[in-house]
């Protein structure tokens, strides 16, 4: 078991407060969310164990953000700092531009985009993932 003696002081999670004054929440969601997709899709957890996974966090972020965009917003800004802290590195070039992840995100938060799931699905789908959009509990 890890232990820590208190909040991070070092890392991308510290820098992110540091240089933004908020904790990158929106971006560590997408990336949790992210794990789970991907731990699913080759076997390593079952459907049930995802979905108990990605109902963890749902509470976080509903609690947090109020919208898409509230959402994106602070993910871009997270994901800025983390590509921010690979200069220097091995890393550095990796191929991930912050401009692909601004065009991604405008092509989601676009009200003409009818396929976009974030129009597809409203801010509030979040909390009740098991039902159709438009029929809350």
């Amino acid at each position: 078991m890890i232990q820590t003696a208190g909040p991070t002081r070092t890392g991308y999670r510290a820098r992110a407060r540091r240089l933004t004054g908020v904790a990158p929440l929106a971006r560590d969601a997408a990336l949790y969310a992210d794990i789970t997709r991907r731990g699913f899709a080759c076997g390593m957890i079952g459907e049930g164990d995802a979905r108990t996974a990605l109902k963890n966090i749902v509470p976080a972020m509903a609690g947090t953000y109020g919208s898409w965009r509230e959402y994106a917003d602070p993910y871009l800004l997270g994901r800025q700092v983390w590509r921010d802290g690979l200069r220097g590195t091995p890393d550095a070039d990796f191929p991930a531009p912050q401009a692909v992840a601004d065009a991604h995100l405008r092509a989601l938060l676009d009200p003409a985009n009818r396929a976009s799931p974030w129009n597809l699905a409203p801010w509030d789908a979040i909390r009740r993932p098991d039902q159709p959009s438009g029929h809350p509990r």
